[in-house]
């Protein structure tokens, strides 16, 4: 609780910093392309403080503002990955879907296949489509994910972060479906990537 509340210190400033900022260029016209990356900050600490529709007003009108002004590929694909984002919390999983699947798309156009926020992109789309049914769609992505992260870092011991978090939200999805061995062979490359003291703490926790 003390950790949230100096978080939550921290983010009102920060808030009401942004707020006066985008008035104040609002106000001096300053270029669209300034005036949207206030805005995605802005709506990015909303996001965190878990204020989703406040967030998605911020981030739609940083979006059309980006893509009015022929932003880099890279800042439309973070304001409409920060969107889907918000838009999936709250439950809105085909708006968020449709949003993710143009992150992908757009991270593969400026970053290639191979790169981190291609993989994170593939992820989250991945996850909107588990959460939604389509299963077979999900496990695409998922595949695609798991393939650049390995690729990244080909150490199964030291995978990124990102890895674990995928690979137990596929494990969910075979749960889902009925698919107890993949979903625990899942868990198990997980558990492999963790300390051993780590490993045998949850041995015990579980006798």
């Amino acid at each position: 609780m003390a950790h949230l509340t100096r978080f939550r210190m921290k983010t009102v400033p920060a808030i009401a910093a942004l707020a006066e900022a985008k008035l104040l260029q609002d106000k001096l016209g300053a270029p669209a392309l300034e005036r949207a990356t206030t805005i995605n900050i802005w709506a990015s600490i909303l996001n965190d403080t878990r204020k989703f529709d406040e967030a998605i007003v911020m981030l739609k009108e940083g979006l059309a503002l980006r893509e009015k002004n022929a932003a880099p590929s890279d800042d439309i694909a973070s304001s409409a990955g920060n969107l889907a984002f918000a838009l999936r919390q709250l439950g809105q999983l085909s708006e968020a879907q449709t949003l993710f699947s143009r992150v992908l798309a757009l991270r593969i156009e400026s970053l290639g296949q191979d790169h981190i926020e291609t993989a994170l992109a593939a992820f989250n789309l991945a996850k909107t489509e588990r959460e939604l049914g389509d299963f077979t769609a999900a496990e695409q992505h998922y595949t695609q994910s798991i393939a650049i992260f390995s690729k990244l870092f080909p150490d199964p011991k030291s995978p990124h972060p990102a890895m674990n978090y995928l690979r137990l939200d596929l494990a969910i999805m075979k749960n889902w479906q009925n698919q107890p061995n993949e979903a625990l062979a899942q868990i198990e490359l997980v558990q492999k990537t963790l300390p051993e003291s780590a490993c045998n703490a949850r041995k015990q926790t579980l006798h």
